[in-house]
């Protein structure tokens, strides 16, 4: 009885494609990555505006800041998170 579905060991695909193509893959996959980590900061964001703004100034005041510095604040808090993220690595 013969075989005609004989396989053998070599690839249909090139040694320096499958690199091309794990290099491109990975790229991507860090891209993607990186749009995720900024959907989640916005929205992160977003959420602790709402809390601040619904916040009384009396309990502004206790966190040290004043209404019209809640974005501020929020922006030096993420960039004090950034920096000390960033000293870990």
């Amino acid at each position: 009885m013969t075989m005609f579905n004989h396989t053998s060991g070599d690839s249909a695909i090139p040694v320096a494609s499958r690199k091309s193509l794990r290099f491109y893959f990975a790229r991507f996959a860090h891209r993607f990555n990186g749009w995720v980590n900024a959907v989640v900061a916005h929205r992160e964001h977003r959420a602790q505006l709402f809390v601040l703004r619904r916040l009384s100034d009396r309990d502004l005041k206790d966190f040290g800041i004043n209404r019209s510095q809640i974005c501020k604040g929020l922006a030096e808090a993420a960039a004090d998170r950034s920096r000390c993220q960033q000293s870990r690595k």
